[in-house]
């Protein structure tokens, strides 16, 4: 019997083992230059990126205090404008956070900004999961496809709970004392900013 999903399912490519060998190319003096060059970009690219990390890791940690000093002060942005002699970048700060997914730094981060903070900065999302072994069982796939809602069928999900946050905590978290935001931010961290 057929599985419902494989109609759905993106097609798979067969993975056979290789047993081709390379063979080299006949080339003209313009492409073995050609080659070089490329050899060569690739390498400046590389080295290009690096250099581009390491500069963008200034202008972040240069303008993260002040991003958390103009909103303790109310005056909150995502976004700072920040200037170099020729140019300007902006440094955009993201409202993503991983939140961690045990009870007891979850327990933790409660104690820490208060159970109404807690409440008003975080929700609890429920996550609905097919258990291991399901999807293998064709009949009970397309049982589920024909016929989910009458289907009967209730021991085949994995159901938990996930802390996830609520909206504007890149901008709530800047109402913790100094102390406090640190250790906040320890336990939530914000998404990196992005120099673009």
């Amino acid at each position: 019997m057929a599985n419902a999903f494989d109609r759905v399912a993106k097609p798979k490519g067969e993975t056979k083992k290789s047993t081709s060998t390379k063979i080299a190319a006949v080339v003209t003096d313009a492409v073995k230059l050609a080659v070089d060059k490329v050899i060569e970009l690739k390498g400046k690219l590389k080295s290009l990126e690096a250099e581009e990390l390491q500069a963008e890791e200034v202008i972040i940690s240069h303008v993260k205090p002040q991003y958390r000093s103009q909103a303790k002060s109310g005056n909150f942005s995502k976004t700072f404008v920040v200037n170099g002699n020729t140019g300007a970048v902006n440094f955009i700060a993201a409202d993503r956070f991983s939140v961690p997914k045990d009870e007891e730094t979850q327990g933790e981060i409660k104690q820490l900004i208060g159970k109404k903070r807690f409440e008003e900065w975080f929700e609890t999302k429920r996550v609905v999961t097919l258990k291991d072994g399901v999807l293998s069982n064709d009949e009970l796939v397309n049982k589920i496809v024909e016929t989910l809602s009458a289907a009967g069928i209730e021991d085949i999900f994995e159901v938990t709970d996930q802390l996830v946050t609520k909206d504007d905590l890149d901008r709530k978290q800047h109402e913790l004392d100094d102390d406090t935001f640190t250790a906040f931010t320890a336990l939530v961290k914000q998404s990196k900013p992005s120099v673009r």
